[in-house]
């Protein structure tokens, strides 16, 4: 291969330890400002407090951080399409396949695991972090297409599934109503699917004899 397989390794890598501070620094942020919003909330008085916290109530402790970590899943979601695409580029140009994963059907992850499986010799079933990136685009395709509504989504049974086996990191928001039940994401399962992000690609890249 005449590209410097160190350098990528080293980017794909970058990507994940700069999503995951991201992270940390946007939690940060919105840990300080509902600190400050309740400093402030002191000012109010009687019926001005009582109709203070009726507006924020829940905002910074569920709302606020359940907005927060959609979006990370989505950014994240985006940072693995990416460099799936990197990837399968390099092992296209590099062992001179027929195709590029980009010409194989599918949505952009699906052409990448058949370029994966039938031309780069890397089967996703040896890939042990393949469920859980699997996992992570049903959950993201919830969030995408129906705003974290479980009860509309396609894979409705397999996302109630995951929240039974992960309670402390997915789970389902409180409403008498199943139908207006969102999914709960925790900050624990963010950090969780980043680091399996980062497994997945070492995966790939190790078979792919990209790792020295």
């Amino acid at each position: 291969m005449d590209f410097d397989k160190t350098n990528f390794r080293l980017e794909i890598e970058v990507s994940f330890v700069r999503l995951s501070h991201y992270l940390e620094k946007m939690g940060e942020q919105l840990n300080a400002l509902s600190v400050k919003e309740r400093e402030q909330a002191r000012i109010f008085s009687g019926r001005g407090y009582a109709l203070y916290q009726l507006a924020t109530s829940g905002i910074y402790d569920h709302e606020f951080p359940n907005t927060l970590h959609y979006s990370y899943i989505v950014l994240l979601f985006i940072t693995i399409e990416d460099c799936l695409n990197k990837t399968c580029d390099l092992l296209h140009q590099a062992n001179k396949l027929p195709l590029r994963a980009k010409d194989l059907r599918g949505d952009a992850i699906g052409q990448c695991m058949r370029f994966l499986d039938k031309l780069a010799g890397i089967p996703r079933d040896d890939l042990l972090y393949w469920p859980q990136i699997s996992d992570l685009s049903q959950i993201r395709n919830c969030i995408v297409h129906t705003s974290g509504h479980i009860e509309l989504s396609r894979d409705k049974k397999h996302l109630l599934e995951l929240v039974q086996k992960q309670p402390d990191a997915l789970k389902l928001s409180e409403h008498e109503n199943h139908e207006d039940r969102v999914l709960v994401v925790e900050h624990s399962y963010c950090m969780h699917s980043t680091e399996n992000a980062r497994n997945f690609f070492k995966e790939i890249l190790e078979k792919a004899g990209m790792a020295s």
